[in-house]
């Protein structure tokens, strides 16, 4: 049987904004130009002490989407509470994530995930 993660093991640097000068950064409602298509379900990355221990979660993270609309990376910019594993588990989840990109671009976006019991 495997331990619950510490919090050392749950802890991410911020280290701010995904920087590409190649990729068209969106913001606000230019963000509705790309419609996401399918990936995993929060459910499946939901951290399981925080679960077990009725917590919420909120995680805003940075994405560069290819032409195609597939996540080529994921950063965390702000993750709230930290150390509970929120931060790692969107990352997980997002990097599964396929938009419909009517940009045929490389584009940058940060998008808002929230874990909910």
């Amino acid at each position: 049987m495997s331990e619950a993660p510490t919090s050392a093991d749950t802890t991410l640097a911020l280290t701010g904004r995904l920087i590409r000068p190649e990729a068209l950064r969106l913001q606000g409602n230019q963000t509705m130009q790309l419609r996401w298509r399918r990936g995993d379900t929060l459910e499946q990355h939901y951290p399981k002490a925080a679960r077990a221990a009725g917590m919420d979660g909120i995680v805003t993270v940075d994405l560069l989407i290819n032409e195609s609309g597939a996540v080529l990376e994921a950063q965390v910019i702000g993750e709230s509470p930290p150390g509970a594993g929120f931060g790692l588990a969107a990352l997980d989840a997002v990097k599964t994530y396929e938009y419909d990109n009517r940009l045929h671009r490389l584009v940058l976006m940060s998008i808002t995930v929230e874990f909910l019991p």
